[in-house]
């Protein structure tokens, strides 16, 4: 499916671009390569899952907090960086990153026994295959209400295939760029673009390939089709709930958390540790945009034949 990669974009192009940059969450299949059968339908042939709105996860993270100011206090200018999922990296023995309890859990919707032809899974699961995700860079600083503001940071996105032997094989990130909450233990919703730099995009799954495993059903395209544009299309938004929580390994009140020991010392550091669920959508600009966009280019000569930005190359998150 690569359809939609050129060379460049014409100024009426990144005009209409500019004009019409609102997202909106589309829904989004999966092509493994592999037929696991199972029940439901299947978006476009039997390698594939059905069409699922979004993907719902579940992970552990650990958070760094630095007495930036110097005050002994949790307070607004506090710098963040954290780990989370299967690059987490725990302490005071809380959290793990194992496959098991950082992954996404299942997709919305889903067939059910009351609904056997909605989307299907097609073997979804510790048996055939599964999604795993996990970054040790997620930064930000604390806000004036106590919550944190997020900035940047790359969460990667890993395949397991145990029917090609894939364990951990990154396949698609995210660079986080703006997103945070309004006080810890509340909802994060954190937004990013998807990025495919580094990954291997080429690398056979089955009958698919890395490059082709995410898809849209409008517009006919590839996650990876559309990052190969000039003009990053493709964003995600992450919406996550926070229970429990802990401060250096101790389990605080969601109500009434007790910053009063955070940090032993001014200038110190405290820990965050906390268990999360939540879901993930994936956003384009409206169809109508991209065919607007692509008639542009077309109608000025400058499709100079099928790239991708960069050329795969093997690489690990």
């Amino acid at each position: 499916m690569k359809i939609l990669t050129k060379i460049g974009l014409s100024g009426v192009a990144l005009g209409v671009l500019a004009a019409t940059s609102v997202a909106q969450a589309q829904p989004f299949y999966i092509n493994i390569g592999s037929d696991y059968s199972g029940s439901g339908t299947k978006h476009a042939g039997g390698t594939t899952t059905g069409l699922f709105d979004e993907g719902n996860f579940e992970y552990f993270s650990t958070t760094t907090v630095t007495d930036a100011n110097n005050n002994g206090i949790y307070d607004a200018g506090d710098t963040v960086v954290g780990t989370g999922g299967r690059d987490n990296v725990p302490q005071f023995g809380i959290g793990d990153n194992l496959s098991g309890s950082n992954r996404i859990t299942s997709f919305s919707p889903a067939a059910t026994l009351e609904d056997l032809n909605g989307p299907s899974l097609n073997g979804y699961g510790s048996d055939h295959w599964e999604l795993t995700f996990g970054w040790n860079d997620l930064a930000g600083v604390v806000n004036s209400v106590g919550g944190i503001d997020y900035n940047s940071g790359t969460i990667n996105f890993y395949l397991s295939d145990l029917n090609s032997e894939l364990t951990k094989f990154p396949v698609m990130r995210i660079l986080v760029e703006e997103g945070g909450n309004s006080a810890i233990g509340q909802s994060l919703n954190i937004q990013g673009t998807i990025d495919f730099t580094g990954i291997a995009t080429s690398t056979a799954l089955g009958s698919s390939t890395v490059g082709d495993l995410f898809n849209f059903a409008d517009p006919n395209a590839s996650f990876a089709d559309l990052w190969g544009m000039d003009v990053e299309l493709v964003t995600a938004a992450v919406d996550q709930n926070t229970e429990p929580f802990w401060f250096n390994g101790v389990e605080q009140d969601s109500n009434n958390p007790d910053f009063t020991e955070f940090y032993e010392t001014a200038g110190g550091t405290g820990i965050i540790s906390g268990e999360h669920d939540g879901s993930v959508v994936f956003q384009v600009p409206e169809p109508s945009a991209l065919a607007l966009i692509g008639g542009g280019v077309l109608a000025l000569g400058l499709v100079g034949g099928l790239r991708r930005r960069s050329p795969d190359v093997a690489g690990t998150a």
